[in-house]
């Protein structure tokens, strides 16, 4: 995991590519992968945050695989953000590779929470398509096959 927060941290989008599942890419190529989260992820202007931070705390079985719930921090266009995350993990091709991440609630919800060992999220989140960059980039009118793996 700590390979695919790195990733995020410094924008390595051809080193993220690696760590996400078959179906976090869509069936994206490895270019049209870099060029969704280029575009999603600018310094000016971004859709999404960049993941700077994840500590784990817990983890629940969710559809695929398992979702790992911690303290999270992200910056988006140099604001930063802090609260509980989540990270979609899913075992495949002999290793753990990863379909997402997000916060777990707008406003985010402090990290402290995790501290009540009753501390569950509000509602589960769905992991079952490819990342909101690739999605969002598809949107825009970009020729890219997101509907999953072929």
């Amino acid at each position: 995991m700590s390979g695919y927060v790195q990733a995020y941290k410094t924008r390595n989008w051809t080193g993220l590519y690696d760590f996400v599942s078959d179906v976090g890419k869509g069936g994206a190529t490895r270019e049209l992968f870099v060029a969704a989260m280029q575009a999603s992820h600018g310094k000016n202007f971004a859709q999404d945050p960049d993941l700077q931070e994840f500590k784990p705390d817990r983890t629940k079985g969710n559809g695929d695989g398992f979702d790992i719930y911690g303290c999270g921090k992200a910056e988006r266009e140099t604001r930063m953000y802090k609260g509980i995350a989540v990270v979609h993990g899913v075992f495949e091709h002999n290793d753990w590779f990863f379909t997402g991440w997000r916060f777990t609630d707008f406003p985010n919800e402090p990290c402290k929470a995790l501290s009540d060992p009753k501390w569950e999220p509000d509602n589960e989140m769905g992991w079952n398509r490819p990342m909101e960059e690739l999605s969002n980039f598809k949107l825009q009118g970009i020729p890219v096959h997101v509907d999953g793996p072929r």
